[in-house]
């Protein structure tokens, strides 16, 4: 066995018990996804910490972490934004979700997507125009309503953050004119938090910041990590 090999015990508020069998230089994703693999718990619901330490980067490795075999973790679950688990991914996009012509998005999108561009056009009724075009008061919900996509196609970005939110971007021509709407997912419910356009990401005044939606303005999201 090499002194890299490690066995992490790692204990649950209620007491339970699950041992890993792992190395040093395996990253703290590569642990989350064994314990989901022994207890059934998705890798985005797990909080680990070490002692009183939480540990937050999935991709560093056990080592830099501090972690050791002697080290006893922590974990905490949580539960995961709505509709986690329908994606095979934290971090991803879909392009051309909604061509232009396209009248029913309904129809294009899944239960999730929908929920989501939901908020896209209650944002869009509260903070101007854009995306959408309204003909009614259903929110996209009949033939009659149908969005107004600039020359080109609706795209949908997604990223899991360490909050344990997720953060979808629904972008409108980039880099010709774009428009687009950032939507905040968490288990209780789904809200636009901000809009974009080629300039940037804004947050809108009635909304809250934190490090992880000034961490987003910075990136532009336009390109999550691991796209």
């Amino acid at each position: 066995m090499s002194v890299n090999d490690v066995t992490l015990t790692v204990s649950f508020l209620n007491g339970e018990l699950c041992t890993i069998s792992t190395c040093l230089d395996a990253t703290l994703g590569d642990v989350k996804a064994k314990i989901s693999k022994e207890t059934g718990h998705s890798p985005w619901s797990q909080r680990l910490s070490l002692g009183a330490t939480p540990l937050e980067d999935s991709s560093k490795p056990l080592k830099d972490l501090g972690v050791t075999g002697a080290s006893p973790l922590s974990l905490v679950l949580v539960r995961e934004p709505i509709g986690q688990s329908n994606l095979a991914a934290p971090n991803g996009m879909k392009e051309s979700i909604l061509k232009k012509g396209d009248r029913k998005p309904k129809e294009s999108f899944n239960e999730f997507e929908f929920m989501s561009w939901q908020a896209v056009c209650a944002s869009h009724n509260s903070h101007g125009t854009g995306l959408c075009a309204h003909r009614s008061q259903h929110l996209w919900t009949d033939e009659d309503s149908s969005p107004v996509l600039g020359a080109s196609h609706l795209d949908l970005y997604w990223t899991t953050r360490s909050d344990g939110c997720r953060y979808e971007y629904w972008s409108s021509d980039p880099g010709d004119n774009e428009y687009g709407v950032l939507v905040c997912i968490d288990a209780e419910g789904m809200t636009a938090i901000g809009m974009g356009c080629d300039d940037g990401l804004g947050i809108f005044a009635e909304c809250d910041t934190s490090d992880v939606i000034n961490e987003l303005i910075r990136e532009g999201l336009t390109r999550p990590e691991g796209c």
